[in-house]
């Protein structure tokens, strides 16, 4: 694996990278959600790889193994609650959001928001 991504680690992916290892902030956010959306083993293991090829430094690392973490339990604590009560409400409220925002990027936040709702939907 480290051979591969050495091979493929060019200019455009260190650039991409090192601006999410340029502060803490930056490593803590995109390790919270790839731990939220991913499990953080996963992640985890690709974050060595990318350390041992050169990609990213130990240091720049640490924040975003802590945000993985912090996403993996943020997730499982989203399964473990009764979601299914609350699926109606999120589902109306990014409907809402959805047709009554201001054009724009504002606007598009409450199809997410409804997507998500829709998957909770079976659980009930």
């Amino acid at each position: 694996m480290t051979d591969g991504l050495r091979g493929v680690a060019g200019s455009g992916l260190r650039a991409i990278i090192s601006k999410v290892g340029r502060n803490n902030f930056n490593g803590l956010g995109t390790g919270t959600l790839s731990g939220f959306l991913l499990h953080s083993s996963a992640t985890t293991v690709l974050l060595v790889a990318f350390v041992n090829v050169g990609v990213f430094s130990l240091l720049e690392s640490i924040p975003v193994i802590f945000g993985e973490n912090i996403g993996t339990t943020c997730s499982m604590q989203v399964i473990s609650l009764d979601i299914g009560a609350y699926t109606y409400f999120i589902l109306a409220a990014g409907c809402f959001w959805w047709l009554f925002a201001p054009a724009g990027r504002l606007a598009s936040g409450g199809g997410p928001w409804s997507a998500w709702a829709c998957c909770f939907l079976e659980s009930r």
